[in-house]
């Protein structure tokens, strides 16, 4: 199906509009457009662009593949996206005040730059972005293309941003649990050397002994152990933010108490979201399906809802697809397809949606909750492994002290 680019005036509000959209002809687009309420001014196909520019070199490319930025900067781009295109911008005019800002991070004005290209070629924004991975993950780049889809892009950049912002403030509360885990970590660390250079300094009779022996066990022993366990975490990290390992992240995360419930609840509520948007905007219901399966942020979620597909493809309702996919609880099939009998859908869909997100706040207060709990257990695991090492090399030191002393055989 090829991708059109449009200029059309809302006529609700008289402001210009300019996206991108899938249609089997400039007629049928022509006729979304109007049951959208725009008054079609000019349709560009993709085969009436302008040649392609040149393939980015294998250089771009790998920068482009390493490109990341922090979620609250991500959260800004899209915020600021909407508001310039709810503001009556078209896409480029607002991809070009992004990109020029310099308080935006590189790697964001980067994705603009490219973004921007793809607009003024009449291309769709999300290619630009699918460039990215590390920086927008599938299923930002799936909700993006469905705001294109649907003509409902500023709509979307805003959930985006929304998305966003609500793993940032989760993220922050991390730094209890990092508190917490460093305060027992660094506990751990301090306690190591202590009663070894303790017993030595008093074998020896001099206590500036004991201060040289555990200077030298800090540096030998404890900080080889630190360096050690914050390279392995670092790693971990670094392994499992990589675009080839989501899918594997994805199902272990599924597997946690919490995290489990809250990663398949945002997928769910944004899946709903995207659906409802489309059937709103009038997009049939096999390409409403196809355009807001990829927005389920789990790759584990993202697959059952695409293996759905089919179901739809054969005419059947969209009630047996969720069912189908055995995601969905009871109460959502049963109000959707409620909502396909009324022949009110897209208002059915907004309900089970905003029950999602409510569901969705829940959970992330849940996983705050969780996040401080590890926190305090991290604290006392770490805190009772230096005092039962902190009695071990007590008594055992002492031991060792009273038989050198005594000559002990």
């Amino acid at each position: 199906m090829p991708t059109y680019r449009f200029e059309a005036v809302d006529e609700t509000t008289g402001r210009p509009v300019m996206g991108t959209l899938q249609a089997n002809d400039e007629q049928s687009l022509q006729q979304l457009l109007r049951a959208r309420g725009f008054v079609v001014q000019r349709i560009i196909s993709k085969s009436d662009s302008p040649a392609q520019p040149a393939a980015p070199s294998q250089r771009t490319d790998r920068r482009a593949e390493r490109a990341t930025a922090s979620l609250h900067a991500r959260a800004v781009f899209f915020r600021q996206l909407a508001s310039l295109l709810r503001a009556g911008n078209n896409p480029i005019q607002s991809l070009s005040q992004i990109a020029d800002q310099p308080s935006m991070p590189e790697s964001l004005q980067a994705a603009a730059r490219a973004m921007l290209a793809n607009a003024h070629l009449g291309q769709p924004l999300s290619e630009a972005m699918e460039r990215f991975p590390r920086l927008f993950a599938p299923h930002v780049v799936g909700m993006f293309r469905a705001g294109e889809l649907g003509g409902s892009l500023e709509v979307i950049c805003d959930e985006i941003a929304t998305h966003y912002e609500q793993e940032h403030a989760l993220w922050r509360k991390l730094w209890i649990p990092r508190l917490l885990l460093l305060n027992g970590i660094g506990m751990l660390l301090l306690v190591l050397p202590l009663f070894p250079a303790f017993y030595y300094g008093m074998a020896r009779g001099d206590v500036s002994q004991f201060y040289q022996r555990y200077v030298v066990l800090l540096l030998t022993r404890s900080l080889p152990i630190f360096l050690a366990v914050m390279f392995v975490t670092v790693g971990v990290w670094w392994f499992l933010d990589l675009p080839a390992n989501r899918r594997w992240k994805d199902v272990v995360v599924m597997r946690l108490p919490v995290f489990g419930a809250l990663n398949r609840q945002r997928a769910l509520a944004a899946f709903l979201r995207t659906l409802h948007r489309m059937f709103a905007a009038g997009v049939p219901a096999i390409s409403a399906w196809e355009a807001a399966a990829p927005s389920a942020g789990n790759v584990f979620v993202r697959e059952k809802l695409i293996e759905a597909l089919p179901i739809i493809r054969q005419g059947q309702s969209i009630d047996r697809a969720l069912q189908a996919t055995g995601l969905f609880d009871w109460e959502t099939i049963s109000l959707v397809a409620a909502g396909q009998q009324s022949g009110e859908i897209a208002a059915m869909l907004d309900r089970v949606a905003g029950y999602h997100e409510e569901n969705l706040r829940e959970r992330y207060q849940r996983a705050s909750f969780a996040l401080i709990r590890i926190g305090c257990l991290g604290t006392l695991i770490l805190g009772g492994a230096a005092m039962l090492w902190m009695v071990y090399t007590y008594f055992n030191g002492m031991f060792r002290f009273v038989d050198e002393f005594f000559k002990t055989p």
